[in-house]
């Protein structure tokens, strides 16, 4: 039955093959025929989208999806984002994504602002400890200043008036300083970093501050070393790398 139905196939191939025109144009052969890939598609789940690590185990304690049949793994993609994924499948050897973990990073550094903007920026965005609280007191040391000098000689009179933010008395900026963003998923210890910290302004010309990453990156090791360590202990049915 198998091969009759294949002989057919083969018979109508050759068949409509000789229905279609082919021109030969410099060497080379056109068919003003347009064909389409018959082929069904295969089935791709819905990308589940979850904002914390929990979320994610929770999911996969269901095992709704019985995912470990699909050889699927969960891959620590980066500090802020987790994807359980299998083996590439089909003909196109593509990955099927199942869910997805991410967490909004919240940054401290590259942007140059006002010491008190700054300020509310680190106690909202940064773990408590390590050179927080020193970095806090010295951008309170601020104060704003308004100065108008008048120098009259008797026949002109030349006014001068001043404004901005000052440093209250003389304060050394600590650098590097050590401090822990929230820059990876909550339910793990948020990895501290070197900063540099740079004032800039006084007198005439308002004060800002800004803080540079100065380890190269090395925190994203040790983010992704604790999401991994984190999903471990979780005793998950699935494989984890990174």
């Amino acid at each position: 039955m198998i091969e009759k139905q294949a002989l057919e196939l083969c018979i109508q191939t050759i068949k409509d093959a000789e229905l279609v025109e082919v021109v030969e144009i410099n060497g080379r052969s056109y068919t003003k025929e347009h064909l389409h890939d018959a082929t069904p598609l295969e089935f791709k789940p819905d990308l589940l989208e979850l904002t914390s690590l929990q979320g994610l185990v929770d999911y996969l304690a269901l095992d709704l999806d019985r995912l470990a049949n699909d050889n699927a793994v969960v891959h620590v993609v980066s500090p802020a984002r987790v994807v359980v994924t299998t083996g590439v499948t089909g003909e196109r050897r593509e990955r099927l994504y199942f869910a997805i973990a991410s967490v909004q990073q919240l940054a401290v550094d590259d942007k140059w602002l006002p010491p008190d903007t700054m300020t509310v920026r680190l106690r909202t965005r940064c773990a408590p400890g390590g050179s927080l609280d020193e970095v806090v007191r010295v951008l309170g040391c601020v104060t704003a200043e308004e100065s108008v000098k008048v120098k009259d000689d008797g026949f002109s009179q030349e006014v001068s008036q001043r404004r901005g933010l000052t440093l209250v008395g003389k304060e050394t900026v600590p650098n590097p300083v050590e401090l822990a963003p929230y820059r990876t998923f909550r339910e793990v210890e948020q990895p501290s970093s070197p900063f540099l910290l740079r004032v800039k302004g006084g007198g005439e010309e308002p004060i800002s501050c800004c803080l540079f990453e100065a380890d190269g990156g090395a925190w994203k090791i040790a983010a992704v070393a604790a999401v991994v360590e984190w999903l471990q202990g979780k005793n998950l049915p699935l494989q984890i790398i990174s």
